[in-house]
């Protein structure tokens, strides 16, 4: 994984079943969740996936998504999609978010309110 000290934010680690066991991951180098059927897969800020035993619904519920952990923010932006908002670097169209490390993730319609409120919340708060 990439180097958590690069982040000035306090450490959270959240314990996941994996394709290897159970494994601990700080969530500051979360980019990224999506839904691959009845799993999930994580992309992280060293630009590794981890394929998760968990549904979407149960990510977004322990991340929190939609409320703040410190400065992370972690969102659902498509029904397939939970972005760490604290890796977005840039609102593409209303479509797309793009992220570190090159990572498009897509934004629905009906989501696109919030995400948007969410993005003017992270600029205010920075």
């Amino acid at each position: 994984m990439s180097d958590p000290k690069a982040y000035p934010l306090p450490r959270f680690n959240i314990l996941l079943k994996a394709a290897r066991g159970h494994q601990v991951v700080d969530v500051r180098c979360i980019v990224l969740i999506e839904a691959d059927e009845r799993y999930c897969r994580a992309l992280l800020t060293d630009g590794s996936h981890r394929q998760l035993f968990h549904t979407l619904t149960e990510m977004e519920r322990a991340l929190c998504a939609g409320e703040r952990l410190g400065e992370l923010l972690f969102i659902r932006t498509h029904r397939s999609f939970i972005v760490a908002f604290h890796h977005v670097i840039a609102y593409h169209g209303l479509h797309d978010l793009m992220l570190i490390g090159g990572a498009i993730a897509p934004v629905s319609r009906k989501l696109r309110d919030p995400v948007l409120l969410a993005a003017s919340a992270i600029r205010v708060a920075r």
